[in-house]
């Protein structure tokens, strides 16, 4: 048990995967991911259409997006490597 004067230090390791190789399997509600695809690209480009009926809205660090029936709105407009988001399926 620690209590607030204790310390510990903790050293994780990941290993970088090939985009190809990863496969998600999202479910209904709040999924959490780590993005692993392309830097810097945009939600058209890191999401296929053929899953934009599905995934509704994205959430990152401070930035979030929803899929309307115009495309991506909101203030997340492009996907960063190894970058947590909350990907909500319905």
């Amino acid at each position: 048990i620690f209590d607030e004067y204790d310390s510990q230090n903790f050293n994780l390791v990941g290993i970088k995967t090939d985009c190809e190789e990863t496969v998600y399997d999202l479910h209904y509600g709040q999924n959490l991911v780590s993005y692993t695809g392309g830097e810097n690209m945009s939600l058209d480009q890191a999401i296929p259409p053929e899953f934009n009926d599905y995934i509704i809205s994205i959430i990152g660090a401070s930035e979030a997006a929803s899929y309307t029936f115009v495309g991506w709105a909101g203030s997340l407009s492009n996907m960063h490597v190894d970058n947590g988001y909350w990907i909500r399926v319905d």
